[in-house]
């Protein structure tokens, strides 16, 4: 999931946003084979641009 919002002006733009990642694979992968593997990441980002 992934979502943003931009505020913009005439000379700038702010854009604010949170990024979140799940994936599960039960029967591993790789060099993980029979291995469960579970991952979740989030984030936080803000850019300016002018």
């Amino acid at each position: 999931m992934n979502l943003k919002h931009v505020f913009a002006q005439d000379t700038y733009r702010v854009t604010l946003g949170a990024d979140y990642l799940h994936w599960n694979n039960p029967t591993g992968m790789n060099y993980y084979e029979g291995v469960q593997r579970e991952e979740s990441t989030t984030g936080l980002f803000t850019q300016l641009h002018s």
